[in-house]
Parts: C-alpha cells; structure tokens; sequence
C-alpha cells in the first residue's frame, strides 16, 4: 500500500513549505495538455504544481501515485507524482525536465542515446503491463504515446534520458473501471504497445529490439490467460498487434481506434 511521505515532498521542495508555496508562489506554465492545470513555482525553477481534473480524492491520488511510482522498476523514467491536499483541493507535485519532447527528436538523424532510453522505455512498458495483467495490479495505461514524454535533465538526474510527463488522473487493474476499460482492453493496450513501437522505428530508422522482446513476452502471456477461449474479441487484438510488429504497419489509435479496419493478419 502506497504511504504519503512528507520526506518525498520536502526532497523536492529543498525543506520548503510546501502549503506556503502552493498559497503564494504558483505560476503560469504555459505547459501543454488540456487534462490538467499545469504551475511553475516562484523560486523554485525545478518544480512543477499539477492540478488534475476532475481528481480531487487523496486516497485514490495515492492509488494512482503507486501505479506511476512502480514504473521506475521497468526502467520507465517516470517523474515523481506526489499528490497533496491543500485547502480542500488536490495537487500533485513533480519535477520539471529541462529538455525537448521526445518527438521534436524522431528523425532519422537521432542519437545512439536517445534511441537506447526509447527502446528501454517501451520494452519497461511492455513488461510492466505484462506483470500488471498476470500478477491483476493497478497499473497507470494513458502512457503509451511519445507525445507523453521527453528527453532532458531533472534536478535529481543530470543523464538525457526520456522521460515519462504526462502524470495522468486514472490507473486501474485491467478489467475494472470505466467502460471502454473492459475485461479485452490488455489485447487492445497491445495493439497500441506494437503501434507505438513500429512508429517509434519508422520516424527515426532504427530498430527497438528490446521493445519487440519485451511485446512479444506480453502477447505470449495473453496467448496463456486466453487459454482455450478463442472468441473474437478476445484473439483478433493479438493477431493485430502481431501483424503490426511484423510488417511495420504504422498503427495510431488516435487516428484508427477501430481494430477491424486493419488488414486481417496473414
């Protein structure tokens, strides 16, 4: 169970308070993403202040916190989320990254660098969704699209690695929750895995070996749950996301959310 530390908030406030801060010293960022109000920190150049929408519960704040702390363990360089009430009213506290987004660089011209963290990064996501479907833990799932990341410093790690920014609202078990969440979104979530990692190679010419292992180890684990069942919904998820990772078939489901227009694997 995930245990709010004062000790994670005085780390990245340097010991300042963190209730004078959120009072006085907030700041316009002029970040993007129309999911949350996003705030610089007067004084403070290396924090950032979130206020999600429609996020106003600690507990399951802190549910949430769990799910995006536990991606570190797969290599996923997530910012630290670190929710907090303050006169009635529910934060999030991370860190800022002094960087560029991750697709201002998906060119072919990329360095070795980045493209090594790219491809740790979707294979750390493969296997943390993989372990989040066979072991049933809440898992945070909005974070499969490079529009979600950086690459660039924080105040804590000086390497130029990518970096997970988009600090979302919602992380559940696969199964539960809301309702286009149901008990085949792990198929569909693999889709978007492989559709991402083609699109990763295809901008920038190169290969992202470990990210295909790692899809791979989390469609044979499918192939297990799925056992004898080979109902529809249930089988062609995982045909579709075999047939984009062999035939490198750019795949977007902000484009194409709809899995039965794509052609039917061989």
């Amino acid at each position: 169970m995930f245990v709010f530390e004062t000790s994670r908030i005085d780390e990245l406030t340097g010991g300042a308070d963190i209730h004078e801060l959120l009072d006085e010293r907030l700041l316009p960022s002029g970040f993007p993403g129309g999911s949350a109000r996003k705030f610089l920190v007067d004084g403070h150049p290396d924090l950032v202040v979130r206020k999600n929408r429609w996020q106003d519960d600690l507990e399951d704040a802190q549910r949430v916190a769990e799910a995006f702390g536990r991606l570190n363990e797969y290599g996923v360089n997530a910012l630290p989320y670190v929710p907090i009430t303050h006169n009635d009213k529910l934060y999030v506290v991370t860190q800022k990254v002094n960087g560029t987004e991750l697709e201002n660089v998906l060119h072919p011209a990329v360095t070795d660098d980045v493209v090594s963290s790219m491809d740790r990064t979707w294979a750390g996501l493969a296997d943390y969704m993989r372990d989040a479907k066979v072991s049933d833990l809440v898992c945070a799932r909005d974070v499969l699209a490079p529009h979600q990341y950086m690459v660039g410093t924080t105040a804590t790690d000086p390497n130029q690695d990518v970096r997970l920014v988009d600090l979302d609202k919602f992380a559940q078990k696969f199964g539960e929750g809301l309702d286009d969440y149901d008990a085949d979104a792990y198929g569909e979530h693999l889709v978007y895995l492989a559709g991402h990692i083609v699109g990763l190679e295809i901008a920038t010419g190169r290969r992202l070996d470990l990210s295909r292992h790692s899809a791979e180890l989390a469609l044979g684990a499918a192939d297990e749950l799925i056992g004898q069942d080979d109902s529809y919904d249930k089988v062609r998820p995982l045909q579709v996301a075999r047939f984009i990772l062999a035939n490198q078939h750019q795949y977007d489901m902000y484009e194409h959310y709809d899995i039965d227009e794509l052609p039917d694997p061989a």
